[in-house]
């Protein structure tokens, strides 16, 4: 932008005694004229006039000579433009886990991904870490920046599945369709490509995945849980987040035996045959001592995995990226039992969203976003962050062959989460009939009955 300055008269300049100047000069030239006509009206006037020396005229002033302009365009045609200048910078949030200024190998690579980026496009990228969630997390500085100061807003954030939809619906982020077409590669798990949409439009990239699997002690149980006949007949404790307002144990499970969650409107429903098969899964473990009663007191994931670590269970539903955090050496993970016939999980994740505040810069944005989703450089980035893989690809460059035909068949069977408007309606009803069952307050189909009427009728609740 350059700035233009009204200066005023030039200096030295006296407005004033200019234009009394001025009036004396034109009464001279009146007078004069007044006079001529006299002297003409006169006889003999010639004669005196002849008499008379002619003064020299004063000549003009010269103009200095001017090259002559190239005709333009006329006004109407003229469409007037912003010069935009080259992004020096580019704003890249991320939460703490991702940060590339870390001293593992997974921040290396992320670092030197970035360092590559900035000298192949000419642009210095400027990463600023932001809480996760809470007051001054991800999602609340996108809300409070495009409120407050939108061209505060980054270039590219990372967000998680659940911060991604609330912040496309809130209008935070630029859908992709239209910027890229990478989520158009066939190079996709099918839970990622469900992570990257929101209401059928893409607004994200997904770069680590994250499912529901099953970690157990060998040593305590040697052969192993491939199936809930196995875990039942284990005689030993499996925990899991029973009391979660969000209840995605039961809908994993539930949808593993083929239910639904919402109707054609996307209304919330659930099945009561189909929910009653899991909640028979609950009676039958709680009976035999694998789903205990204090369970009912386990709300998060972080209270079971701890549960899990001090050795008060051998087993356990945990997710993938709690289990690979940690890396227990006495640990092992497999996928989720099949409950139905399929084998099938939930994931969430994280991925790369657009939230550039220049339109100019915007395909830029997306092109970064691009950059740090391929699979060349996800391929070694996922093992070394620990993190479900997006692409069916990353696998080759795993070194762990046991952990990759594990966490390969979890990314294989996983679908993403609900949506949270539809976890937000059935997860309190989940809960609440998840915890009868599990102290035998209720019977299976009489508490899959109720939980249905209620999410039905939520002024019964």
């Amino acid at each position: 932008m350059k700035l233009f300055e009204d200066r005023g008269p030039a200096r030295g300049s006296q407005p004033g005694r200019g234009r009394r100047g001025g009036r004396a000069v034109r009464l001279a030239g009146l007078l004069l004229l007044a006079g001529l006509a006299l002297f003409s009206a006169c006889s003999g006037v010639e004669g005196l006039l002849k008499g008379i020396p002619l003064l020299p005229a004063t000549p003009s002033p010269t103009a200095p000579p001017q090259a002559t302009p190239t005709p333009g365009p006329t006004a109407a045609a003229v469409t007037p433009t912003r010069v935009i200048e080259p992004p020096g910078e580019m704003i890249v949030w991320l939460p703490p886990e991702f940060n590339p200024q870390g001293t593992d190998r997974a921040a290396a690579l992320l670092r030197g991904r970035l360092a590559e980026f900035e000298q192949q496009k000419g642009v210095k990228i400027e990463v600023r870490l932001k809480a996760a969630s809470g007051a001054s997390g991800l999602l609340e500085s996108l809300s409070a920046a495009s409120a407050a100061a939108p061209l505060a807003l980054p270039a590219v954030v990372a967000l998680s599945r659940p911060d991604l939809e609330a912040a496309a619906l809130k209008g935070l982020l630029i859908p992709l369709d239209g910027l890229s077409a990478a989520i158009d590669d066939p190079d996709w798990y099918p839970y990622a490509r469900e992570l990257a949409l929101v209401q059928g439009v893409t607004f994200g990239l997904p770069f680590a995945g994250d499912g529901l699997a099953l970690a157990y002690r060998p040593a305590k149980i040697p052969g192993g849980l491939a199936s809930w006949e196995d875990v039942l007949s284990s005689n030993q404790g499996l925990a899991f987040a029973a009391a979660s307002p969000l209840g995605l144990t039961t809908v994993a499970l539930y949808r593993s035996v083929g239910g639904e969650v919402e109707d054609a409107q996307r209304r919330p429903i659930l099945q009561t045959d189909h929910l009653a098969e899991v909640f028979e899964l609950y009676r039958s473990g709680a009976v035999r001592g694998v789903f205990p009663a204090w369970l009912t007191g386990y709300e998060t994931d972080a209270q079971v995995w701890q549960a899990y670590a001090d050795g008060r269970v051998n087993a356990c539903l945990t997710w993938t990226s709690t289990f690979m955090k940690a890396r227990l050496p006495d640990s092992l993970i497999s996928p989720l039992p099949a409950l139905g016939s399929q084998p099938s999980t939930l994931a969430s994740g994280w991925a790369w969203a657009v939230a550039d505040p220049l339109p100019e810069r915007r395909q830029l944005s997306a092109q970064l976003a691009e950059w740090l989703a391929a699979p060349e450089f996800l391929a070694a980035w996922s093992e070394a962050a620990g993190v479900l893989p997006t692409r069916p690809s990353e696998f080759d460059a795993w070194q762990d062959v046991s952990l990759k035909t594990v966490l390969g068949q979890v990314a294989l069977t996983a679908h993403a989460r609900p949506s949270t408007d539809l976890l937000t309606s059935l997860g309190p009803v989940l809960e609440e009939a998840t915890l009868k069952v599990i102290r035998l307050e209720a019977e299976p189909s009489q508490a899959a009955a109720q939980a249905a009427e209620r999410l039905a009728n939520p002024e019964s609740r």
